[in-house]
């Protein structure tokens, strides 16, 4: 990695550099981007499982301190619980509202949301409700807050095994769904600079543009995770300029054609 780091520094300082980018190969500049992609993928995913091991076995203590002292139960079909009514929780983008006094019709208050009812649980998404009736269950069932407490302390390795699981899939799919849109982002680059080329005469070939494409993204790239922790759009600025520069700049550099 060190080599790489090398050659971003001298790609960025040599606006010249942009001969030996088009000597590579497709497949090389590809390759030189995705090492940059992969390891800010497992700084990301490091982050995640440590901040998962302190926090899952945090989790009684925080339920025991946070959480309301509320308890649920379903017996013959009906719902009570000792919640003061009606429990609204969440905000506009998904409410959890529960009363046992309410009716069907008080989903038509939520845009997305559950409503529990006596003997029902409603969920909305939009145009779509559905019902769950609770005389489908067959056992009684009660959950309160001790007992959410005691399942947790007793299932923090399998916690850890979910979080785990939960942290490499989402990454996975998040790496495979970024990188299929940057590939999409670098054709169309490289075509618009296939085009530039010809208006500036610089003889170079559509592949040739994919891979200038390709190098520029990098410093853009470190850009964009330099300014993550700033909330604003000067980060998103910062790096779409800098692709857009640096990815002409080599190509102004590159030799006129011959007529």
């Amino acid at each position: 990695m060190r080599a790489t780091l090398k050659e971003t520094w001298a790609s960025i300082r040599d606006l010249g550099y942009g001969q030996a980018i088009v000597a590579k190969t497709v497949g090389q500049a590809f390759w030189y981007w995705f090492k940059y992609v992969l390891v800010v993928t497992i700084v990301l995913i490091g982050l995640a499982i440590a901040s998962l091991t302190y926090f899952a076995p945090q989790l009684p203590k925080l339920v025991a301190k946070f959480v309301p002292d509320i308890g649920v139960s379903i017996a013959d079909g009906k719902l009570s619980t000792n919640a003061t009514q009606p429990l609204i929780l969440g905000d506009d983008n998904f409410k959890l509202i529960l009363n046992t006094y309410g009716k069907e019709s008080d989903i038509d208050q939520v845009k997305t949301g559950v409503l529990v009812l006596e003997d029902k649980l409603l969920t909305k998404n939009g145009t779509d409700t559905r019902m769950v009736s609770f005389s489908e269950i067959g056992d009684n069932v009660k959950v309160d807050k001790q007992t959410v407490i005691s399942w947790l302390e007793g299932n923090k390795m399998l916690l850890l095994g979910i979080g785990l699981g939960a942290i490499l899939l989402i990454g996975t799919i998040l790496l495979g769904t970024y990188v299929g849109w940057k590939v999409i982002v670098f054709l169309v680059g490289g075509l618009l600079l296939w085009l530039a080329a010809k208006l500036i005469h610089r003889r170079i070939t559509f592949t040739d543009g994919l891979k200038l494409a390709a190098y520029a993204a990098v410093p853009a790239l470190i850009l964009s995770v330099f300014f993550t922790l700033i909330p604003n759009q000067l980060g998103a600025t910062l790096s779409l300029g800098t692709w857009i520069f640096l990815a002409c700049a080599w190509l102004v550099k590159l030799p006129v054609a011959k007529k």
